[in-house]
């Protein structure tokens, strides 16, 4: 199976997630805790805050106000049951499906991941897809990244795209051992689904490699990375190779 060419997505562009991840739940005695303020770094380098309420979570923009008639962007994100320290069920208002919101620790007092993997119609019905359902390898590639308070002002200073080296590019391009059964299973087990998911995986495992080695991918920055290392046969390769299973 071959998909088109991974290089326009590593050309000159201004880096963009789509990150729908909560703040998460704090674990008990016996865990890591994961605290009640969390950050989430968002398209072009925009930031939001996650507060864990006792019902909910409050997503509230954080940026500076332009002048006295401006103001923040509030969402909320409703707690319908809490199902132990990793896992509860959310919903939107007005939304009719529940989702289940499935966290983890990465780094303690620093990075955390989080998911919505499963939908259902009621609670019952989440909790028995949760309980029933088998754990799917590439599930994990859908994690997205969530910063304690320190790590989100150290990002805020961390180098951007455009001062990567060469070394770490290499690491952070090298995906393809480290989760290519993981996208076959993905490709077997949906058939017919968006190439533009399998990008995003790959986009998302680079991105929390890069973020472990010090980068902030998030960071709105213009690059050129087939420009900077014009020449470089091993780069441009990895750049360009197209993602192919065949």
């Amino acid at each position: 199976m071959k998909l088109s060419r991974i290089g326009r997505w590593f050309g000159i562009i201004t880096l963009s997630a789509v990150l729908f991840c909560p703040k998460l739940y704090a674990q008990e005695s016996g865990h890591s805790a994961i605290p009640k303020t969390l950050y989430v770094f968002g398209s072009y380098g925009d930031l939001n805050r996650y507060d864990e309420k006792e019902a909910l979570f409050l997503i509230t923009e954080e940026r500076e106000l332009y002048d006295e008639n401006d103001v923040l962007r509030v969402d909320t994100i409703l707690i319908k049951e809490r199902i132990d320290h990793h896992n509860y069920i959310i919903a939107r208002p007005g939304r009719a499906l529940l989702g289940l919101l499935q966290r983890d620790v990465v780094i303690p007092d620093s990075i955390y991941v989080a998911l919505t993997s499963i939908e259902g119609k009621s609670i019952e019905e989440v909790k028995k897809k949760f309980k029933d359902a088998p754990k799917q390898p590439w599930v994990s590639l859908l994690n997205r990244q969530l910063f304690s308070k320190a790590k989100m002002e150290k990002m805020k200073e961390a180098p951007g795209l455009d001062e990567i080296t060469r070394k770490d590019l290499l690491e952070s391009l090298s995906w393809r051992e480290a989760i290519g059964e993981q996208l076959k299973s993905y490709l077997d087990s949906n058939p017919g689904k968006s190439p533009n998911r399998i990008y995003r995986m790959v986009e998302n495992y680079r991105n929390q490699k890069l973020v472990l080695l010090g980068y902030n991918p998030y960071k709105q920055v213009v690059y050129n990375w087939q420009k900077q290392f014009e020449g470089d046969e091993e780069i441009i390769k990895l750049l360009t190779d197209p993602i192919s299973f065949d």
